[in-house]
């Protein structure tokens, strides 16, 4: 084998090992940024399920649950984990105008109930929170 092949040999797996690495770097931005996602969704959730303990108990605390949707809107608003408007962004702000309406929807369903029952009320339950500007839509 000549020196002339011996360079282009080596010159190809030196180029194949920088596409390595670049793919094996990009791979571990993309499973960070997936983790980063997951978590705010998990937030999501927890906020949501957290909403649903509130509005259970008797009587139900609906301020407390309304305050959720500050928690959602909140919670690592918009570009902060992942670049603003990439798939993933997208995904966790869809995520996060759904429990925001879940939410909405949890209280204002407690409020009927409470209506229907004759009940006003009292305490810890204004319901004043639940008509707010922007509840349960995305974020822009």
């Amino acid at each position: 084998m000549s020196r002339k092949y011996h360079v282009a040999y080596l010159t190809i797996i030196g180029l194949l090992c920088i596409m390595l690495a670049w793919q094996w770097g990009r791979g571990a931005i993309l499973s960070l940024h997936l983790s980063f996602a997951d978590d705010q969704t998990e937030g999501f959730v927890r906020a949501v399920d957290a909403a649903a303990r509130l509005l259970a108990e008797s009587p139900p605390h609906r301020r407390a649950a309304e305050d959720r949707i500050e928690y959602v809107e909140s919670y690592y608003p918009s570009g902060t984990k992942q670049a603003k408007g990439s798939r993933l962004d997208r995904v966790v702000e869809r995520t996060r105008a759904l429990a925001k309406r879940c939410i909405v929807e949890m209280v204002r369903c407690s409020q009927e109930k409470d209506r229907e029952r004759g009940e006003s009320s009292t305490g810890k339950d204004t319901g004043s929170g639940v008509t707010r500007k922007g509840a349960g839509q995305p974020k822009e």
